[in-house]
């Protein structure tokens, strides 16, 4: 996220926070400064804080009303509206200077853990898209018991090649299909979203990915945007036609993924009300969900059952006292 001012001695300023793996790329002044600030981001992660990193820099009034002139046009664009803002974007968030970082505590809500370990232990996959770090993710996931030691853990590594992308999954893949005999075992896989960019990408990759995920009781994607939260949710959609999805999400990084899904489910709270607007249900609480499903949502399908039966004995009363 940025954001254009203008200080009280005249100087336009551009202030910019995110994920480190985005800011970093577009620091250009002090880069020698990266090295510590990742190094106190990953302390920070390992402790289940969730971070950003935070620059700036200076622009001159010739680049800001060159840039402000190509947004207005871009605005109304039409049809390329949105490829024009982004690459607009990236060229005005350059050569950043690095101020430092951020961690805050998210703290959960109660009985998370119970409520995930409910979903996994009657057959349901968990997948958790999330935009924090990985060290952060996974201690998140460990705490609330998304993942436990008992987990077989698969940990795609960053910055493979196409051919070892293909070989690591091909690999994870083949140990969960002899392990499939020990209905005892849980599996949970973790991805950033550098990897499963390219994996989307690619036929192929996502064919080998899909026969993965699937069959892993818990997946874990890290980094990811909220336009890759639709993606991922798509691919389940249009891979598995006979699966019913249902997205839960607090913020509106979350509307994307909620609306994607068969079923949305929003909670609102501390962080507005977009999700639960956007969805099918609203909730208060994440530990309401196991309620939605498992007494409410099974009433429903008997209820249904039940209609269903009713109408069939009905019609027949009906009509057949005519014929007779």
């Amino acid at each position: 996220m940025s954001v254009i001012v203008k200080s009280p001695d005249n100087k336009i300023l551009l202030f910019t926070k995110g994920a480190d793996s985005t800011i970093k790329k577009r620091i250009g002044l002090n880069r020698d400064s990266i090295e510590l600030t990742e190094s106190f981001l990953l302390n920070f992660a390992k402790k289940g804080l969730r971070t950003l990193m935070v620059a700036y820099k200076e622009i001159s009034s010739d680049a800001y009303n060159n840039f402000n002139k190509k947004y207005s046009d871009a605005m109304y664009s039409g049809a390329d509206k949105a490829k024009l803002l982004d690459n607009l974007y990236d060229d005005i968030e350059t050569d950043l200077y690095l101020l430092g970082s951020t961690a805050i505590e998210d703290k959960l809500q109660d009985d998370v853990a119970d409520t995930l370990s409910s979903f996994i232990n009657t057959g349901i996959n968990v997948w958790v898209l999330t935009g924090d770090k990985t060290d952060t993710a996974k201690s998140i996931a460990f705490s609330c018991k998304l993942i436990t030691h008992e987990f077989v853990l698969f940990e795609i590594a960053d910055n493979l090649k196409t051919e070892q992308l293909k070989k690591v999954l091909s690999e994870f893949l083949a140990k969960i299909l002899k392990n499939e005999e020990n209905s005892n075992s849980k599996f949970a896989l973790i991805i950033t979203s550098d990897e499963l960019t390219r994996i989307t990408k690619n036929e192929e990759l996502l064919s080998i990915f899909y026969e993965l995920a699937i069959r892993c009781n818990s997946v874990l994607c890290c980094r990811v945007s909220p336009k890759q939260k639709a993606e991922v949710v798509n691919i389940v959609k249009n891979n598995q036609k006979d699966t019913t999805t249902l997205a839960i999400g607090d913020g509106a990084n979350d509307v994307n993924m909620i609306t994607a899904a068969h079923v949305g489910v929003g909670i609102f709270g501390v962080e507005g009300r977009q999700a639960a607007r956007a969805s099918d249900y609203a909730i208060a609480q994440f530990s309401y969900l196991k309620r939605l499903l498992f007494v409410h949502g099974r009433e429903s399908y008997r209820k249904n059952s039940y209609v269903v039966c009713y109408n069939f004995y009905k019609n027949v009363l009906f009509v057949m006292p005519q014929f007779w």
